[in-house]
């Protein structure tokens, strides 16, 4: 059954987003644990070309230092370029991902399609190739060792060969026995495992990307976690990050603990369940909330239960997806807003504290409709926000830019806002910023499609 709450509400269609905007385990031996995982993600982070998995990295940094190509001087020019479609029910919940010149993105449809980032020459592009699975998906895909990573609801992780199979339509190289579920969370890739978390028990499960020599794979080892583990998992200083419903934050080794299933190091209380969040590691530090935006110690704090280092307000407007670093900011997608006649879309704060235990913005970037709003993706000198509905009605979705430095007061207006198209459905897929384009997944309500827009500068 498919069960995703945001999924559910794609099935009702447009008329109620627009109300809205009003198994035996593997046992790894020591060496290959240590071998598998060490106390930073070796692989799957972003560079020039690429944008292998959600928030550009396992870290979820959400930023590119490789991607010199926007500019607040020049973000003003930016616009629609060309759109892959790749399904016709199949949402947006996906954010795509990029890796050796093809983007990757997933449909509620139960497919995942593969677009070269070059085009075809026409506004319209058909997937190179799709993959398969038994149920929705709702969650990013992942790209690591040349395989290509999705989960999907019917309980099976599918591993698919990156560079196609020079067929239309391509089967897995192996598949993953999920404990339950995948709801939301997507793919996490670093030195040689993947992880994802499930809905029915709250389990993460963690496997060999390179597969076990069979068509179906039980995982090198699992996390027992509470609830239902429904957000992107985060790897760090040597730990898997990965949030629940019932409101904590879960950490586990990420080489696992030499036994089948795996208690967790420690926990935090977010004081509020984690829906469509995801926690960010960056400087020692993971950045998780609910109604409130917390930074924890990552290497925990001695005891199995942890507090929070700092806080972040939000105004209990709550987090929306991953945190974004960017030098010395953290971003928050957030609809929080100084300013009653305004909405907020993302709030910058100083991302090693402010002195106090709660840290007010230092600038809120604002717009004037409410809606699903994606996490935040910083490139070069600017923050990155899609949203839909973007601009009141009819029911829009686009894509906001602001300066990553704000503009000298409270409240900012964006420096460039692309509609991608006037009647849209959108919930909530993250830019992927590399190569000189800027790509996110929407529903076109005028022609019925499932589309991958992709944005660039015209020229470029």
């Amino acid at each position: 059954m498919r069960r995703t709450p945001r999924s559910l509400i794609a099935l009702a269609g447009p008329a109620l987003l627009a109300l809205v905007a009003l198994a035996p385990l593997a046992v790894p031996t020591p060496a290959r644990a240590a071998a598998l995982a060490r106390s930073a993600p070796a692989a799957g982070g972003p560079s020039a070309t690429a944008w292998p998995q959600y928030g550009g990295s396992a870290t979820h940094r959400g930023a590119n230092p490789f991607e010199h190509t926007f500019t607040p001087g020049n973000i003003g020019s930016l616009k629609v370029a060309w759109r892959g479609i790749y399904g016709t029910t199949a949402t947006d919940e996906s954010s795509p991902v990029v890796a050796n010149g093809v983007a990757y993105i997933a449909g509620f449809d139960g497919k995942v399609s593969a677009f070269s980032t070059a085009g075809c020459g026409t506004p319209k592009c058909m997937p190179l190739w799709q993959g398969s699975t038994d149920n929705d998906i709702t969650a990013a895909p992942a790209v690591g060792g040349g395989t290509l990573l999705v989960a999907s609801a019917d309980h099976f992780l599918y591993a698919f060969p990156a560079a196609g199979c020079g067929a239309p339509t391509c089967e897995p190289l192996w598949r993953g026995r999920l404990d339950g579920a995948d709801v939301d969370s997507s793919v996490a890739v670093a030195d040689g495992l993947a992880y994802v978390g499930t809905y029915d028990r709250g389990r993460l499960d963690a496997f060999a990307i390179s597969g076990c020599g069979a068509a179906v794979c039980d995982p090198v080892w699992a996390g027992q976690g509470g609830g239902h583990l429904v957000t992107s998992p985060a790897i760090g200083d040597g730990s898997v990050f990965i949030g629940s419903d019932d409101g904590h934050l879960y950490v586990f080794p990420a080489a696992g603990c030499g036994a089948p299933r795996c208690a967790p190091s420690w926990t935090a209380s977010l004081h509020g369940p984690a829906f469509s969040v995801a926690p960010t590691f960056a400087d020692h530090t993971v950045f998780m909330g609910s109604r409130t935006l917390y930074a924890f110690d990552a290497r925990g704090c001695g005891a199995p239960t942890c507090l929070a280092l700092r806080s972040y307000d939000l105004d209990d407007a709550g987090l929306l997806g991953a945190p974004a670093v960017a030098g010395n900011l953290l971003f928050a997608s957030t609809q929080s807003t100084p300013n009653p006649n305004t909405e907020g879309v993302v709030a910058a704060f100083p991302l090693h504290g402010c002195g106090a235990q709660l840290c007010e913005p230092l600038w809120t970037g604002i717009n004037f409709g409410a809606g699903f709003e994606s996490s935040p993706v910083a490139a070069g000198g600017l923050v990155f926000v899609a949203k839909g509905p973007a601009s009141g009605f009819p029911v829009d979705a686009g894509l906001f830019a602001y300066d990553v430095h704000g503009c000298g007061s409270a409240v900012c207006d964006p420096l460039a806002f692309v509609q991608v198209g006037p009647d849209q459905f959108y919930l909530s897929s993250s830019p992927a910023v590399t190569g000189g384009q800027i790509m996110f997944g929407s529903g076109n309500n005028d022609d019925g499609t499932s589309d991958l827009y992709v944005l660039s500068l015209p020229g470029s």
